[in-house]
């Protein structure tokens, strides 16, 4: 059973920043399951070091956007993204806490939150950019 479906309500409107935030998706349900099932450490920090990969590309990706549109939001966005990065490397620290169900309900939350509430506006402007130049 998933952890947590893609939907179209979560589209940000961006074919490109969509089909990654619907990877990140499919890979929080990966480490759900392996969480589920009471898998070995080293396969949830596998999927968690990929998960944290996947994600520094991603906001690599937005952030790349935001220059291309000059977001004034740009600086409060890219930190928000860094703070998120810090909050998970800590779990792929050596002898650091458990990643658990508890963390990956609160990192689902994060991300749908963020992709309505920065995401979305982002890819709205660059349209609009786009459609006046």
């Amino acid at each position: 059973m998933a952890f947590s479906l893609w939907t179209p309500e979560l589209s940000v409107g961006d074919r490109v920043l969509d089909a990654q935030h619907e990877e990140l998706f499919r890979t929080l349900n990966r480490v759900g399951e392996a969480l589920r099932k009471g898998e070995a450490p080293a396969t949830v920090e596998r999927l968690l070091g990929y998960l944290v990969d996947h994600l520094h590309a991603h906001f690599e990706e937005e952030g790349r956007m935001m220059a291309g549109v000059g977001d004034p939001r740009a600086e409060q966005h890219q930190a928000a993204h860094e703070r998120l990065l810090v909050r998970l490397r800590v779990f792929q620290v050596p002898g650091g806490p458990p990643f658990t169900q508890q963390v990956l309900i609160f990192l689902r939350a994060w991300m749908v939150d963020h992709f309505q509430k920065e995401d979305r506006p982002l890819v709205q402007q660059a349209k609009r950019i786009q459609w006046a130049g």
